[in-house]
Parts: structure tokens; sequence; C-alpha cells
């Protein structure tokens, strides 16, 4: 007899003959491991036949953004604001971009007393829009709330440069210049 290594890498001893080719070619090996982790045959095991889940669509974000804010404004109208700032954090999460996310939630952290997060997101609304004008009453009253007066006039000051009718940011302006 001969000594050779099967195709599973272990020692074999090959006899000559029918009988011993059929023998080796029935004799299955168990894959050698390292550690635990298999070293031959790993993606043969299921790793590849499992079916990833794939991203979701564009299409899915925008729903779920959407269904999110609709929860955050029906929380709102419910004067629920803790589940509204959830709600409309959740829908940030899934497009940053949106400015009237971060106004919605920055409404609810005013309705709050959050001084602070109503004037980041007032902030970071008209980062993203600096013609939308409801960024701007929101960052005025936040700014004058936590007593930084000439940001609020500020802020009520662009904001009215853009709407001179606005009403609250009138009044807005009007209790900054007051407070100055």
């Amino acid at each position: 007899p001969s000594v050779g290594y099967g195709p599973d890498g272990r020692r074999d001893d090959v006899m000559a003959g029918a009988a011993a080719s059929e023998t080796c070619s029935t004799r299955r090996a168990k894959p050698r491991t390292t550690k635990g982790v298999p070293r031959s045959g790993a993606l043969r095991t299921g790793f590849l036949n499992k079916k990833a889940k794939a991203p979701p669509s564009k299409l899915e974000l925008v729903r779920l953004k959407e269904e999110k804010r609709i929860a955050g404004n029906e929380e709102f109208k419910k004067k629920r604001f803790k589940p509204a700032v959830k709600l409309y954090t959740e829908a940030v999460d899934v497009d940053p971009y949106d400015k009237t996310l971060y106004a919605n939630r920055a409404a609810c952290h005013l309705a709050l007393g959050d001084w602070r997060s109503a004037h980041d997101d007032a902030e970071e609304c008209v980062k993203l829009d600096p013609t939308f004008v409801k960024g701007y009453f929101r960052l005025a009253h936040a700014s004058r709330m936590l007593g930084q007066h000439d940001a609020a006039l500020g802020a009520a000051k662009k904001g009215l440069d853009l709407e001179p009718n606005s009403v609250p940011l009138r009044e807005e302006y009007a209790l900054a210049k007051k407070d100055a």
C-alpha cells in the first residue's frame, strides 16, 4: 500500500483496486476547524443561503418620515409634546435635511420650556433654509427665553425682512426689544 493525502487533507492509505476507491469516495470527512471556525466550506454552510434584507428604498424612507411627521403632528395637537418630540426625532433620523421637522420639534421644545433644545432646532432649521420665516420666529422666541436678547432681535429682524407683515414676528421683536 502507498501513503497519500485525500481531498480533505487527511492522510489516506491508498490501496490498489476498485474496493479501495469505493471506500475512499464514500468516506466523508468532517471539516476541520480552527477554534470553532470552519477552515473550508464556510460559505456552503448557509452564510450566503440566507436572504439578506435589502436596505429600505427612497420611497420607503419617505413614507416612514411622513408617518412619523403626521403622528408627531397628531401628538402636538393633543398637547402631548414629549411623544411628539420623540416622533419628530425619529423622522429627523430618517431625513436630517427637512427644515419643517426641526421647526416642529422646536415648537414642542418651546411648549415644554426646553429653551436650549428649541434654540438648537430653530438654528438648524434656518441653516437648512434661510428663507423659512417660521424658523426665525422659533429662533427669536427661544433666544429671548434664554436671555439672548440681541440674538432674539437679530432673528426677529431677519424674519421680518422676509415677511414684514408677520404678526407673531412683530410681537416677538417688540418683546425682545422691551427686554433688551
